[in-house]
């Protein structure tokens, strides 16, 4: 959240969070992996975001 979010580089989160920022990279690459899986499965889900989006 706070990479994403809140635009922090991984140094400045893990910094925050007190661990290194090969953790905070390894831990936004899995979160987007799981989003990525599941917006492929639920297409109908992806499709009314990208549309809300749009508005």
């Amino acid at each position: 959240m706070l990479c994403q979010q809140q635009g922090l580089k991984y140094e400045e989160a893990a910094e925050r969070l007190n661990i290194s920022p090969l953790t905070v990279q390894t831990h936004v690459k899995r979160a987007l992996k799981s989003v990525r899986t599941y917006v492929k499965s639920h297409t109908d889900i992806a499709v009314i975001l990208v549309i809300l989006k749009l508005m």
